[in-house]
């Protein structure tokens, strides 16, 4: 996490200058702390700063001293703003490169260079969507003004019967739009999708803001687009929004295959663990030791509902939650705390804030952490490469006791709703055929390993059980 970070630093004065530590603040500001507190003057102006991340020096301009307003650090006394110029501290600590208005800009400029690039047919099929999608949205948002000063239950009414009539037929016309678009790109290189896919939701951007679902995937306000929040509204699996094309904008992608295979695996993956729980936790009767599970990239962890279905699973588990998003973690421990108060019983559990990165880095995470009966990760492998998800695998499995299983998610190369995801969404996943699939696991000696589908047949999953004896 990019809070996590302090560099040295020195602030510069004319020919003087000032040591100091900083920290990430916001996405514009840092935080600063001074070496010598005496020389510490609220409000002060300063020519420029100089970062050291370690490996190099990274340089700022003007800036001045600010209150800190809200919580800060212990010793972090100031917050620094920068006037000529606006930085992304959330780039910058994450990558350690600079990120300014110069640079930011660039970027448009080289996007719109681009643009003589796309497809003269592809920008017929855009045109001629958006077109038929704008006038769907007239018509819909008129039918809304028409019968909005009914009373509130009346009209709650109204909008569901017109999206079960009007809404279903509309659904057949973007499913047949979508058919439309994997026509016109089935012969697209990587390069031409992610290019022609930018090109699509500026042409889009309107209608993809209605949908509160499509919008949070585009902007990632976390810096990814499969948070927590999106994975709570595919659980939920309702139409939200004010209007009736709202509603159907954010609910379509949440009936898509992709989608569907979230919600199966809230139900298979928890069928997985309880059958573990049963297993292992008969040899464990004598000593009271607790079967130890552990979920990677937790997220909301709202599986944990079927799987903490009685106090006499408490007294026999021991979980720990790892995800690098804090906020998805403060909402696992939410889900938990539903279930604890239900049961009225306390589980024994351990959250974890760690990143891949972190994760890879540790020499030997079980004299840390212990060892697991259990290891599942749901929704973390669409992101790695395959040198990475081999270094994860190699890792997880070096943390399950003699007999212990590991069951890895990921998305299958014939996932049908992926251009769908790509182009509206932009929400891009690594595919994996089986074969690639149990690769991830080929730096593993002596694993039995065994690839199996969810309902939908687009998510696989992968168990890599380790020998009792080796």
């Amino acid at each position: 996490m990019v809070e996590d970070f302090i560099y040295h630093g020195k602030l510069l004065n004319g020919e003087e200058t000032t040591t100091v530590q900083v920290a990430y603040g916001t996405r514009a500001s840092l935080l600063v702390h001074f070496e010598n507190k005496d020389v510490f003057q609220e409000h002060a102006e300063y020519d420029g700063l100089i970062i050291d991340t370690g490996d190099k020096e990274l340089s700022f301009g003007v800036c001045h001293l600010s209150p800190i307003r809200g919580e800060g650090i212990p010793g972090f006394v100031s917050r620094i703003v920068f006037t000529d110029n606006v930085y992304d501290f959330n780039n910058i600590f994450a990558y350690r490169r600079s990120a300014d208005l110069e640079s930011y800009f660039q970027n448009l400029r080289v996007i719109k260079a681009q643009k003589g690039k796309i497809r003269d047919s592809f920008k017929d099929y855009v045109s001629a969507l958006t077109y038929d999608l704008r006038v769907y949205k007239k018509f819909f948002d008129e039918f809304d003004v028409k019968y909005a000063d009914e009373p509130p239950e009346i009209y709650a009414i109204v909008q569901d019967t017109v999206i079960r009539t009007e809404g279903a037929k509309y659904f057949e016309f973007f499913n047949d739009r979508l058919k439309g678009l994997a026509e016109e790109t089935a012969d697209f290189t990587r390069e031409e999708h992610e290019l022609h896919g930018y090109f699509f939701r500026r042409q889009a951007w309107d209608l993809i803001q209605t949908s509160e679902f499509a919008l949070r995937s585009n902007v990632k306000p976390r810096g990814y687009a499969g948070d927590s929040e999106m994975m709570t509204m595919i659980y939920e699996d309702a139409y939200v929004g004010k209007t009736i094309f709202a509603k159907l904008m954010h609910k379509h992608p949440i009936m898509s295959g992709a989608a569907q295979a979230v919600r199966n695996r809230k139900i298979m993956v928890p069928e997985k663990v309880l059958k573990c729980i049963k297993q292992r936790s008969k040899g464990k009767k004598k000593t009271g030791e607790k079967v130890r599970i552990m979920t990677v990239a937790c997220g909301p962890a709202q599986e944990m509902e079927n799987i903490i279905q009685s106090p006499e699973i408490i007294d026999k588990v021991e979980f720990t939650l790892l995800d690098q998003d804090r906020s998805a973690l403060g909402e696992a421990a939410e889900s938990i705390m539903a279930i604890e108060s239900r049961l009225n019983k306390k589980l024994n559990k351990t959250f974890r804030q760690e990143s891949v990165r972190t994760l890879v880095k540790k020499a030997d995470l079980s004299k840390e952490w212990g060892q697991f009966d259990y290891i599942y990760s749901m929704g973390l492998y669409d992101y790695l490469t395959v040198r990475v998800a081999q270094a994860v695998t190699e890792k997880l499995y070096n943390l399950l006791k003699p007999g212990g299983e590991l069951l890895i998610g990921n998305y299958h190369d014939g996932t049908e709703t992926r251009l769908y995801m790509e182009y509206w969404l932009d929400w891009t996943l690594i595919y994996r055929t089986e074969e690639e699939m149990i690769n991830v696991a080929k730096r593993i000696p002596n694993a039995n390993t065994k690839v199996e589908f969810e309902e939908s047949r687009s998510q696989m999953f992968l168990t890599v059980k380790k020998p009792e004896k080796i």
